[in-house]
């Protein structure tokens, strides 16, 4: 017997949603829990009376309640400019900790040849200039080595 719940996209909880909810958009990693507008609802809201003798008696009654609202929605596809910016961030990273560690460190870049030197500019500018390629944002940078083996 299967006693996992199944969820779906769109999918509404009212007041609180089941951590089982969160638990299922965490593991496909597609979607996550919104909070909606909430709505105003009548519920049954439990209250205690006592009787003479000082015996409690449970009554339900109907009252008008806020209701917070959750749903079930699609983690949006990032944007080109979020696609850029990540990009961006990826080939300044290996510029701050691959080119510039051997770069600008003189006493490191005078113990490489000439044609190393020239080898380590060139990737410097291949990084500088990889934005100015055609949809850049979805081409992979490619690591030292790997641009090296097709110059």
């Amino acid at each position: 017997m299967n006693n996992t719940k199944e969820f779906v996209e769109g999918q509404i909880f009212e007041d609180i949603y089941p951590p089982e909810a969160a638990g299922w958009c965490n593991s496909n990693q597609k979607f996550f829990i919104k909070e909606i507008d909430s709505i105003k609802k009548k519920v049954d809201e439990e209250f205690s009376e006592y009787d003479e003798n000082g015996t409690e008696i449970k009554k339900t009654r109907k009252v008008m309640k806020n209701l917070r609202r959750f749903q079930i929605v699609a983690i949006p596809e990032p944007t080109v400019e979020e696609l850029q910016s990540r990009k961006r961030a990826e080939r300044d990273n290996i510029l701050k900790t691959v080119t510039d560690p051997v770069m600008m460190n003189s006493v490191r870049w005078e113990e490489l040849s000439d044609e190393e030197q020239k080898t380590w500019k060139a990737y410097r500018r291949y990084l500088l200039d990889f934005p100015s390629q055609d949809n850049w944002w979805t081409l992979p940078i490619l690591s030292f080595d790997d641009w090296k083996d097709v110059q």
